[in-house]
Order: C-alpha cells, then sequence, then structure tokens
C-alpha cells in the first residue's frame, strides 16, 4: 500500500471545517431560539453540508449555518406542530423558503 502525501492532513481539515459547520449552526440556533437550543442532545455533519440536530427522537436538519431566518422559521413550525398536537420526526429546513414536515410512523 502506498501512502498518498498529504493524505491525513487533507482529512484533518476535513473534520475541522465539518466540526465548525456543526457548532455555527448550534452558536446560531442558540442565538436565535434558546429553547430549541435546549433540547439539543447531538448535532452532527450529514451529507452534502447539512447540519443533523437530535432533539431525542425527533431531528432538524440545516443546511450548514442558518440564517436567521431559518432558524426563526423552525422555531415557528415547532409551536404551531405543538399548538395543533400534531407528532412529526423530523424538520428539514435544507430548502430554501420551506420547512418540511416529516411524520412519525407510529
Amino acid at each position: 500500500m502506498r501512502r498518498v502525501p498529504g493524505f491525513r492532513s487533507d482529512l484533518s481539515r476535513l473534520r475541522d471545517v465539518l466540526a465548525l459547520v456543526v457548532l455555527g449552526a448550534l452558536a446560531r440556533v442558540r442565538a436565535v431560539d434558546s429553547t430549541l437550543y435546549q433540547e439539543v442532545q447531538t448535532a452532527e455533519p450529514g451529507p452534502n453540508g447539512a447540519v443533523i440536530v437530535s432533539l431525542g427522537r425527533r431531528r432538524v436538519l440545516l443546511r450548514g449555518v442558518p440564517p436567521l431566518e431559518v432558524v426563526q422559521a423552525v422555531a415557528a413550525v415547532r409551536r404551531q406542530l405543538a399548538a395543533s398536537g400534531r407528532p412529526y420526526a423530523e424538520l428539514d429546513a435544507r430548502f430554501r423558503g420551506w420547512v418540511v414536515v416529516r411524520r412519525s410512523h407510529t
């Protein structure tokens, strides 16, 4: 097996960038919606630059570090779902202008 020069350092840099994106997303959530932030159990990089924020059995998908309007939209959708008593498994805020609600299968 041949070593590729710089390969390991490139992976390390990629890991650092992904960690910064996740931290940036969490910082934005904390700044905009402290209630949502308090419910965060884990956050990790997802596919295609997404950030997956786990809230117990529910999760929120964000595209990178979201603008404050996106976090506000997620908060508004969460409030509406809670007020109407509708269960959900996932809120997907990766799409411009939309928060997609995916229901629980139970």
